[in-house]
Parts: C-alpha cells; structure tokens; sequence
C-alpha cells in the first residue's frame, strides 16, 4: 500500500523485540480483529537489537491472519541501535565515527547512508513485499551524542558543524531511499524524532531540516514531489504535551506531509520523566496504606520514657539512641514533606537509589528489627503512594484548562468541548478518545501505541474509533 499521507493509517501498532505483541499467534490474531472493519492498520517495527526478529514475526504474521495485505501498513524504524560494545565497535569499524555516534552506554546513533539502505532492503526482504515506510529515528542523536562528549566550552561552535553533517547524512540517505522507492523495493519514507520542534534549541531538530535534506536528495523521477519520497514525520504527542506538536502539525500539512504521533499515551513532564495513567478515579488508592504506616513509624521513632531505659544503658549508650532515633523521625518527615513535589515515580526511584538507600543503609545497623522493618514497610508505602500521587497529578493537568497542576504547559485541554475526563474514567480509555479526536480533526493523521498485551490493544483502538467530534462543538476544525 503507497503511505502517503492521505494513506497513512489512522491506527499503528508499535512492536518492538521482546514485546508481548512481537509473537505470531498474538499477533495474527491481533490483526484478524483490527481489520475486521476494514480500515488500514499501521504496524512500526522497531528491531533495534538488529536481529531482524521482529520483522520475521511480522511477516508470518500476516500470512497466517489471512487479512487482506493491503489492509496492512508496515513501516520500520532506523537509525538507533542497541547492544553491547562489540556491536557498537563493529558499526564503527563497518561505516566509521562520522556516521556513527554513541549515544550512552548501550545506545548508539547510526546514520551511514549505506547501513539506512541496507536495513530498508533487508526488511522488504524479510516481509516478502515493499516495505510501506521507513522511518529515520531520532536523527538528532547524532548531534546531541557528540555534544555531550564534546568540550562544553566549543560545543556551541561546533553544533554548526554537526549540523551541517547531519543534514549531508539525512540528504544522502533520502538519495538512497528515492532510488529504493524508485524501484518499488520501498513506498516511502520519514522522520520520527523525539526532539522535532519549530525552536532552535541546542537538542531541537527542526522541521525544516528534513524537507532541505529530502529537496536536495530528489531528482525528478516519476512519483516523486520536490521533496522526493518523502512523506511524513512522527514525534511525541499526547493529552498534555500539545503545543509542541501542535506547530509541527500545521508546518506538515502545509506541505502535503503526513504527522503521526508516537507514544501518546505516555505524557511526560518538562525533565523527560514519564507521568503515569491510572485506572479510574476512584480505584487507584485502593491499595494506599501509606498514612496508617507513617503513623506507626511515627509512634515508633520517639526516644523511651525515663522508666523505659534499660537498666544497664549508660549516658553514652542513650544518647546514641536518642539521636538514632530522632534522626529516623526527622528523615521520614522529610520524604513525607517532599511528597507533594514529585510529579512522577522516576523521580522517586532516582531519589530512592540516589539519597535515601545510602541513609538507610548507614543508619539499619544503628536500629534493631523491628525499627529496620518499619522503615522497609514505610518506604514501600511511600513508593505507592508516590504513584498515587502522580496518578492524580496527571488527572489534574488533563482537566485544567490552564494547567495548573503545576507542570508548567498551560493549555492543556484539548479545544474539543466532546472531550472531557470523566470523574470514574480511566486515564488510558481518556488517553484513547483523545487519540480518536485528534485524527478526526485532522491535527494528526495517526497515532502509533505501544500495548502491552493483545487485550490493551483492542481496548485502545474501541477507546479511539469511539471518540466523536460533533461539528457544532467546533471540533471539525484543525486550529
């Protein structure tokens, strides 16, 4: 199927190796019942681990199903490679460091010309049939992952460098995709990037990036626009990161291109870290005992009354206690104090790891057993109601209209007055008739979700094909 905008799914299915979803029976089961109504779905392989696997599921997949192949969009991702430093040292050795960046210690960026091609043919290959689309990922390493190994005090004198070497690896790898889709091994191609944005920030891909590359890579062949085969790109968006996208949105659709949206059931806060859904209103804090814990622990942390010392304990040995035990009651006040700050359970786990595990550690071998299993059972608490907390965080920026839960993005509510979070719905299904809407309207042409299980799958697309827009609430029209 060509995946020109006007062709791109509304639907995608983000698989990847390892993936509950990445197994032929699930999944060809999985596409019987999403194509049931006869509207095209997307799947977005993402073999990071260069194994292939994920393809060869794929492809079995659709044989055993028995849907109609034209009913089903595969687009791959490259361009980001996982795995360890021989992997890594074999990309370096086959297309050198200038094609080639480390991004962290299992991460690395790779945009050789030769290695994007090479991946786009063996996925035809594996599929038995034109890949439908290929997709650049995160291009924008290969700039960030030389700047964080680079000397703070030149990298803003060599970002310009950097820059203007991506966009000769973007332009010749698009060279080589236009002769592919050319000569039918592939339908098209684009740009997914976690970091596409109209700004010029030191990490920020702007859009205008891509389509120069793609202009000067094409040539005047039949099927090709001025941008050649170039037909859409993809970036995060979702029910609270809007106006990012937003942008891009209307920059795509003024060029013929089309926009998906990845991972938009997973918002996150201005650090990057995830902030999490829930499952209803009233259900998420059933499992809360965090206050009867610090209660107990609060009971628990006092130095003993005069008649309460053992006999045999001197000034010396009291004094250890009393300042044991004061220590412990005042560092649990504090976590108690900070919980209202945490806007997600990454921040508690890095803190977890980072600040409050080494306290612990040093003081359990002042404390006795009982005192060490209470603050074990308070910690486990804590971390619940950490989630807890976030869970109605996230609840509160979806529903202020001007964002007040205090993430700082302002407008968050979507401008579709069909669209609102029941006080008893799950975040997830909210997550999904948000989906549905956007593409309704036409800001987006897709959206591409990561299910954990078969079940979740179908779930989120009922949740999407359900959301309606009714004209006269002035949802019909992209803003």
């Amino acid at each position: 199927m060509q995946a020109g905008r006007r062709h791109l799914p509304r639907f995608w299915l983000g698989l990847q190796t390892g993936s509950p979803l990445a197994d032929v029976g699930v999944l060809s089961e999985l596409l019987r019942e999403l194509t049931q109504t006869g509207a095209a779905i997307g799947l977005e392989t993402a073999p990071f681990d260069g194994t292939g696997r994920v393809d060869e599921v794929v492809s079995a997949a659709l044989r055993a199903s028995g849907v109609q192949q034209d009913n089903v969009v595969v687009s791959r991702l490259v361009g980001i490679v996982d795995g360890d430093a021989a992997r890594r040292a074999a990309l370096l050795a086959e297309f050198g460091p200038e094609a080639v960046t480390v991004v962290d210690e299992t991460t690395s960026s790779c945009l050789a010309p030769a290695f994007v091609e090479r991946e786009a043919v063996q996925a035809s290959e594996t599929l038995g049939r034109p890949l439908d689309l290929l997709m650049v990922v995160n291009p924008e390493d290969f700039v960030v992952g030389r700047i964080n190994r680079s000397d703070p005090l030149k990298a803003g004198e060599d970002k310009q460098k950097w820059d203007s070497e991506l966009r000769g690896l973007l332009r010749d790898s698009f060279g080589r995709l236009n002769s592919l889709c050319a000569k039918g091994v592939l339908g098209g191609y684009g740009v997914s990037s976690e970091a596409l944005e109209m700004g010029a920030g030191p990490a920020a891909l702007h859009p205008n990036t891509i389509t120069a590359a793609a202009a000067a890579a094409a040539s005047k062949g039949p099927g090709q626009s001025a941008t050649g085969f170039l037909r859409c790109v993809a970036m995060p968006g979702n029910l609270v990161e809007r106006r990012a996208w937003r942008a891009v949105a209307q920059w795509a659709h003024d060029r013929s291109l089309g926009l998906l949206l990845t991972r938009p059931l997973t918002a996150r806060d201005p650090t990057g870290a995830p902030l999490p859904l829930d499952d209803g209103g009233s259900s998420h804090g059933s499992e809360d005992n965090y206050d009867q814990v610090r209660a107990e622990a609060a009971s628990w942390f006092v130095p003993p009354a005069e008649d309460e010392w053992p006999s045999d304990y001197s000034e010396a040995d009291r004094a250890d206690v009393v300042e044991a035990v004061e220590f412990m009651a005042s560092f649990l006040n504090q976590l108690h104090e900070a919980l209202p700050g945490y806007t997600s359970p990454l921040h508690w786990e890095k803190d977890l790891a980072t600040q409050v595990a080494p306290v612990v550690r040093d003081r359990l071998a002042e404390v006795d057993e009982t005192s060490a299993s209470l603050i074990a059972r308070f910690l486990d608490a804590y971390g619940r109601r950490v989630r807890i907390t976030c869970q109605r965080r996230t609840r509160q920026v979806v529903s202020d209209p001007l964002g007040e839960g205090g993430l700082g993005y302002g407008a968050t509510r979507p401008p579709w007055p069909g669209v609102r979070l029941g006080a008893e719905e799950p975040l997830q299904d909210f997550a999904g008739r948000w989906c549905g809407a956007v593409v309704q309207t036409g800001e987006a042409d897709g959206v591409v979700l990561h299910a954990a299980t078969a079940e979740e799958a179908e779930r989120m697309l009922a949740a999407i094909q359900s959301a309606t827009v009714a004209a006269e609430d002035g949802g019909g029209a992209r803003q």
